[in-house]
């Protein structure tokens, strides 16, 4: 399931030291993005995981040889990541959890000596749920567990025919097209429709599958099926895990120990592109060698009114946070989500106490966080936590707000929208962020590494 220290900080600049540390050759991620020659004062606009891990790594690979000055137009860095503290209770506005499969970010948080302060979900967080005719169905994950989920039995012969069923040739397929080609009606309704819904919050008919899930495109085109893919993929052991004070410990302390000109709270940039650097205007005027835009399309078309820009889409969700000072959930897991044939006015609930227990401040308490579209409201949340979980107590504390524009859409077109606007800009402007390169915390992370391993 996808989807902040509130600080009421003023403009600043943070100048730390920290050490340096020697240059490690980046993931391969694909096609590589543009490179400058003999930079000497580069700029970032947007302290979202994206831009301060750019920092990072430019720091680490140039350490003294480089300039890098960010701006933020908010009061605080992190972006999406946001951990909030509310009557003792502790939740994520953003991001909940890392997955420790990627090695960039494992790396970026052994240099931050930030791995004593990692914790890891309960083993019960491995059980995830469904929730159709009004009752919550356990989401098998291995051979056994399929055996005692009678509800998926009807399912399995064509999940097994997806094995032998003909590939393909299609450049570009919705998700929907996709999943109800190789698997289905009934399976992608009700298992895979819910679990792209946790992920973008948005419509399956309209996401690219290509974009959206490179991997299953890729599987079915290598191997002429997904289940066939999966098999020759090496086993994964890695882990979900977050931080002791939420996810926006790792921003923060990124921030903490760059040794950058980093600015809060600056907004109407002015800057134009030259031939060899980059004249700013406004907040002041300097020169750069090369400008990073680790912004949303919408922010970045005050700069270049691009008609490809206008064609990115995102989804605003409504996120309600339930507190409750006593254990009041029957069982345990990651919580659940719902399909849109259910008709139901969630989109799905993260039991953030059972995943991260280290995390709550009394051991009894019970943390919700209720997803819903833009249009729902709190009452919404308290009516699915009543009907879908038999909670009838209130909640001691609750809170609820609308994230605008909060998740990128990787509609059909995606990729070659990002390829054309790439080749208009100028050579010294650089596009990153989840808008771009892949949506979860780790794809920025990574994406920024390439990046500053490809500059010399």
């Amino acid at each position: 399931m996808s989807i902040f220290f509130d600080e009421n900080s003023q403009s600043a600049i943070f100048e730390k030291k920290r050490s340096h540390f020697e240059s490690k050759a980046p993931e391969d991620q694909g096609e590589k993005p543009k490179t400058q020659v003999n930079m000497k004062h580069i700029v970032i606009i947007g302290a979202g995981i994206s831009g301060l891990s750019l920092a990072w790594f430019l720091q680490k690979k140039f350490q003294n040889r480089l300039k890098i000055t960010l701006f933020e137009k908010s009061n605080r860095v992190g972006g999406c990541i946001q951990t909030v503290f509310k009557n003792d209770f502790l939740f994520e506005m953003g991001p909940h959890s890392l997955r420790s499969y990627g090695k960039a970010t494992l790396n970026l948080i052994r240099e931050l000596g930030l791995e004593k302060e990692m914790v890891f979900a309960d083993p019960s967080a491995k059980k995830r749920f469904l929730y159709f005719n009004q009752k919550l169905h356990q989401v098998p994950s291995t051979i056994p567990e399929m055996a005692r989920q009678p509800w998926i039995w009807p399912m399995l012969p064509s999940l097994l025919w997806e094995y032998f069923r003909k590939s393909q040739n299609h450049s570009e397929e919705t998700v929907l097209s996709f999943f109800s080609r190789r698997f289905g009606k009934k399976i992608t309704e009700t298992l895979l429709e819910p679990m792209c819904l946790g992920i973008f919050a948005g419509d399956i008919s309209q996401l690219s599958l290509k974009s959206c899930f490179p991997n299953l495109y890729a599987w079915e085109k290598t191997f002429g099926s997904v289940l066939r893919g999966l098999f020759r993929q090496p086993s994964q052991s890695g882990q979900i895990f977050s931080f002791r004070r939420g996810l926006e410990t790792l921003p923060r302390a990124l921030a903490d120990q760059l040794n950058i000109d980093l600015h809060l709270n600056v907004t109407n940039i002015q800057f134009e592109a030259k031939n060899q650097n980059i004249e700013f205007v406004h907040p002041y005027p300097f020169e750069a060698d090369h400008v990073f835009l680790a912004i949303s399309p919408q922010e970045i078309t005050h700069f270049f009114p691009n008609p490809d820009l206008k064609q990115f889409s995102t989804q605003s969700i409504a996120i309600a946070h339930l507190g409750y000072r006593k254990s009041i959930l029957k069982q345990n897991g990651f919580g659940y989500l719902v399909p849109t044939k259910e008709n139901e006015s969630i989109l799905g609930m993260i039991w953030s106490s059972s995943i991260f227990p280290t995390q709550n401040w009394n051991p009894e308490e019970t943390r919700l966080t209720v997803m819903m579209n833009g249009s729902q409201n709190q009452n919404v949340a308290l009516e699915a936590a009543r009907s879908h979980l038999g909670i009838e107590i209130p909640p001691e504390h609750i809170s609820y707000q609308i994230l605008k524009h909060a998740i990128p859409q990787y509609t059909i077109g995606h990729a070659e929208r990002v390829g054309n606007i790439i080749k208009q800009l100028s050579q010294n402007i650089t596009l990153l962020g989840n808008h771009f390169h892949g949506i979860s915390v780790g794809d920025c992370i990574t994406h920024a590494e390439l990046v500053a391993n490809t500059l010399n």
